[in-house]
């Protein structure tokens, strides 16, 4: 076996998960009520406008073009050529359902003339839809002509409209590689080989994965987005991902988001190796995220080892091995819910290193995954409140329950598994 230097791997930071986005709950499909400029259209005029303006996106999102073009007369070739990008955009994504949320934008109401900012939101692939994925917003220029309004002009791109730049919409091309179980999204600046690797990492991984600890439709069908960094990551995301630094990649609500700069500098076997590791967050992320973050990091490092340990490689625990006999507090470090533990440098991978040698024992001693299982919906059922540490006592307490030992015992394997050195042989 060979050591992978766990401070690339293991502190792949998790992103902040409490609350929802627009990109991972259903949307809704009601119009947003607002009044129209007292210069503009009437209230039923905008009602019909509205609704030539939504099924002119739906039969573009779902390639009726036929269609859409009876809807469409744009009054130039600029207005012709913004409808024609727009067109292009939507036809690059495999829709399998769309959502859209509609309000008026009084700034383009005139004589026969109204416009329309729609959020849209999809379900990709039809035969395994994804979770929902944010489009972001689109400004369509609604003119009444002969009595029937068409689509005149996508005026998304205006400062003046106001339009929120997240979602898919940061991608002027998405490229969309769809595997038998994942789907990664990126931008036309990254190589087409570099897309691939990844989606085959993800293809292995996720079905055993979403098996092992279910994580519905997030987990079963992957999203892995590739972008520059984390400030990308959270335009993308329309969100906060994580005020704190990540080497790698996060996770963050129903998907994954890989870092590249970050990542193309790292070796190939931990760019494999981590996107397992993100892979189980995603996977752990309802059963997991209301324990210790202790425990859903290292359910995700014993995932990342097992997956390097099938290629001979292994995640090394000789920081651990040491600081257990200085009298590391692994309790104290247990009871903790912050995403990086409180812990940075070599602090943090000491407290990886951790996680990793106790969800080791937890495995090998107590039940397999399915005590995994058990001890995540244990701490769930303590209903702390997010950001709060749990106690020690609630710690002690969860393990004896789930497991029917105590932590000290479960504390006590792992020192003498990290000791004896069989981890080092696989």
């Amino acid at each position: 076996m060979r050591l992978v230097t766990a401070a690339v791997a293991l502190p792949v930071v998790l992103a902040a998960c409490s609350g929802g986005s627009a990109a991972s709950t259903h949307p809704s499909t009601a119009t947003t009520t607002s009044t129209t400029s007292p210069t503009g259209p009437s209230q039923a005029d905008y009602a019909a406008a509205r609704k030539v303006a939504s099924t002119y996106l739906h039969d573009l999102a779902f390639r009726h073009t036929t269609a859409a073009a009876r809807l469409a007369a744009p009054p130039g070739a600029s207005a012709a050529a913004s409808l024609e990008s727009l067109r292009r955009f939507l036809a690059r994504l495999p829709v399998a359902r769309l959502g859209m949320v509609e309000q008026p934008l009084a700034s383009l109401d005139g004589k026969n003339q109204t416009g329309v900012l729609v959020t849209l939101n999809v379900q990709l692939d039809a035969r395994a839809p994804t979770a929902w994925i944010a489009l972001g917003q689109r400004a369509l220029v609604m003119n009444l002509q002969s009595d029937a309004w068409k689509v005149s002009q996508d005026v998304s791109g205006r400062p003046s409209v106001g339009r929120q730049v997240t979602g898919l919409a940061l991608f002027v091309q998405p490229h969309l590689l769809a595997g038998t179980s994942a789907t990664v999204i990126y931008g036309p600046t990254v190589e087409g080989p570099l897309a691939h690797t990844i989606l085959t990492a993800a293809d292995a991984a996720a079905p055993a994965l979403a098996a092992r600890y279910s994580g519905g439709p997030a987990a079963r069908r992957p999203v892995i987005f590739l972008v520059a960094d984390r400030a990308q990551g959270e335009k993308l995301a329309g969100r906060t991902i994580d005020s704190s630094v990540t080497p790698l990649g996060t996770q963050s609500s129903s998907f994954v988001y890989i870092f590249l700069r970050q990542y193309r500098q790292a070796d190939v076997e931990i760019q494999r190796s981590s996107v397992v590791y993100l892979e189980t967050l995603l996977a752990t992320r309802s059963l997991l995220q209301r324990g210790p973050q202790r425990l859903w990091a290292g359910v995700a490092a014993y995932e990342e080892d097992a997956d390097l340990r099938s290629r001979q490689f292994l995640l090394p625990l000789d920081g651990i091995q040491s600081a257990y006999g200085r009298g590391y507090p692994s309790l104290l470090r247990w009871t903790s819910t912050a995403t990086d533990w409180g812990q940075s440098g070599n602090a943090a991978e000491l407290a990886s290193q951790d996680a990793l040698a106790i969800v080791h024992e937890i495995v090998a001693a107590h039940g397999g995954t399915a005590a995994v299982r058990r001890l995540g919906r244990r701490f769930a059922a303590l209903h702390q409140p997010p950001g709060l540490p749990f106690t020690a006592s609630q710690v002690q307490a969860a393990f004896q329950h789930a497991l029917g030992v105590s932590f000290a015992t479960v504390l006590g394997e792992a020192h003498a598994y990290v000791a004896g050195g069989s981890w080092r042989y696989g």
